[in-house]
């Protein structure tokens, strides 16, 4: 491989996005249920409409088939794209986080919005057989606002820059809002399933929106937005607790599961820093109809992810298998930096 197509290749790796889904063609009617491969935007053609985080469609192109595809300007790398030589400290047997992450996170604390490097590692299996994935990507935290829900609630977006599927290719984007609620009508949910409400105590997924161009190159905006949230932990966090939140998209139809245990703590090495997060190991599964074929699709993967109750409950580490039978890709994303937090206004 010449060193343009490996730096291609690595800028594409760098920016992965947790995404993809809805709209594939053809010309048959009629419903059915098919279950797609899925990936984390690692050579794989996904349709252009909003799905969630971790989630794409389609079988992996070749490398060679995405030579010319254009690298989106993203800070903090506005002129070249990141490649593994940026510097990742391994943290030392001896050094432990300056903050627990509680079972109830303070009302008050809120991820402060800014760009974060996160540190990638992993793996996807192209035509030429697997490849190493050991580089960078930046998330921009924004729009940290209350959220009149429920007491002390807040959302905050997360935005992500993908490269190598059908939207990447047109320079899209995809934002997740999450919805924190710290205290809520209750005390305590169930050490069982947990139901969606707009006044459970918890982090929620509130809305993933893609920003990107179709294939004609119009610029096209597409939506999902579950009713009441699709919940990703619940309050206060407790090692063993099950989660089982589905919830629809009433507009499109589109469901999201997120299907898990919350298996206690995890520290997370923030090149060089560790942090402590609650883990949660589960399953995301996406289904929705194609408008053109009418067919019900699901796409699945497994996404276990870590949640810093301290830093304003933002995510600081996801593991993705897409698809969860038969892994195309398989990558570890952690934070490389230690979150920063403001303070919520009286």
């Amino acid at each position: 491989m010449s060193s343009r197509s490996v730096r291609l290749v690595l800028a594409a790796i760098a920016m992965i996005v947790l995404a993809s889904s809805c709209s594939a063609g053809g010309t048959k009617t009629g419903v059915r249920v098919q279950k797609e491969a899925t990936n984390v935007g690692l050579g794989i053609a996904a349709p252009l409409n909003a799905a969630p985080a971790n989630i794409a469609v389609q079988q992996p192109i070749p490398i060679q088939q995405v030579q010319n595809i254009i690298v989106p300007t993203f800070p903090p790398f506005p002129t070249a794209a990141p490649t593994p030589s940026l510097a990742c400290p391994v943290a030392g047997p001896f050094d432990f986080p300056s903050q627990e992450a509680p079972p109830d996170p303070d009302p008050s604390v809120r991820p402060a919005a800014s760009d974060y490097r996160y540190k990638l590692d992993g793996s996807v299996t192209t035509d030429a057989g697997p490849k190493k994935i050991d580089a960078f990507e930046t998330r921009t935290v924004s729009n940290v606002v209350p959220d009149s829900s429920s007491p002390d609630a807040f959302d905050y977006t997360v935005k992500q820059t993908q490269i190598l599927d059908e939207r990447s290719g047109q320079q899209g984007s995809v934002e997740t809002t999450y919805r924190v609620a710290p205290t809520g009508n209750f005390s305590q949910l169930p050490n069982a399933e947990v139901g969606v409400t707009d006044t459970g105590r918890g982090v929620f997924i509130i809305k993933i929106v893609f920003n990107g161009h179709d294939d004609q190159g119009h610029p096209t905006t597409s939506t999902f937005t579950p009713s009441g949230g699709v919940q990703l932990i619940q309050f206060p966090a407790n090692t063993g607790a099950t989660i089982n939140s589905t919830s629809a998209d009433t507009a499109t139809g589109s469901s999201l599961q997120i299907k898990g245990t919350l298996k206690g703590k995890k520290q997370i090495d923030a090149c060089g820093t560790r942090l402590d997060s609650w883990l949660v190991d589960a399953e995301e599964i996406y289904r929705y109809t194609d408008p053109q074929t009418l067919q019900t699709n699901e796409i699945d993967a497994t996404y276990n992810y870590g949640i810093a109750t301290q830093f304003g409950c933002l995510l600081i580490y996801e593991h993705t298998e897409a698809p969860a039978d038969k892994p195309i890709v398989k990558v570890d994303a952690r934070i490389g930096e230690q979150p920063q937090t403001t303070q919520a206004k009286s």
